[in-house]
């Protein structure tokens, strides 16, 4: 299940973290946990603590009731296969909410800029791209990592890391912005 749970964080280099603070789409509060809380087998997570200590103000959509920061990546340059390009940040959020509630909340929220897919046990939006055309749309979103803004959405239960962040968390959502 680990297997599934980090993708997004090694082809992208998303790092996770966590932090206080309230975003776009309503007030919602982030729950807290300091890197020395964590397992010391969650080595991203402690880099990740110190890549973005703090949740971004603001992600561009809104978060699901309860939703806790987990890390994120402040973006800037990236080279993928000697090509040089700008990746967005991104951030990551732990929910208690099943995959399923997620989603609807996100299919009832985004406006028709944003189509949705899934691959790989995870449920994929993608802003101003047409997943449903693509055989993998897990290739477009990786191609050129953070380039797209989207929302991955993936299963935490089983995930230690994330446990430690947010006990009961069920969904992680991975938010790819354009600040």
């Amino acid at each position: 299940m680990r297997q599934r749970f980090w993708p997004m964080f090694l082809l992208a280099m998303a790092v996770v973290g966590s932090s206080d603070g309230t975003g776009t789409g309503g007030a919602w509060t982030l729950g807290v946990a300091r890197a020395a809380d964590l397992p010391t087998d969650c080595p991203g997570v402690q880099f990740a603590f110190q890549m973005m200590p703090k949740a971004p103000a603001d992600v561009g959509v809104p978060l699901p009731d309860g939703a806790a920061f987990f890390g994120g990546n402040p973006g800037g340059p990236m080279h993928v296969n000697g090509v040089e390009y700008t990746m967005l940040p991104s951030a990551r959020f732990l929910v208690s909410q099943p995959m399923q509630e997620v989603v609807q909340f996100y299919r009832q929220r985004l406006d028709g800029s944003w189509s949705r897919a899934e691959f790989m046990g995870m449920t994929f939006f993608a802003k101003g791209v047409d997943l449903a055309k693509e055989k993998n749309p897990l290739h477009v979103l990786m191609a050129r990592p953070g380039t797209v803004p989207s929302i991955t959405l993936s299963d935490a239960e089983k995930d230690p890391c994330a446990q430690a962040v947010k006990k009961g968390a069920r969904t992680m959502v991975e938010i790819v912005f354009e600040k």
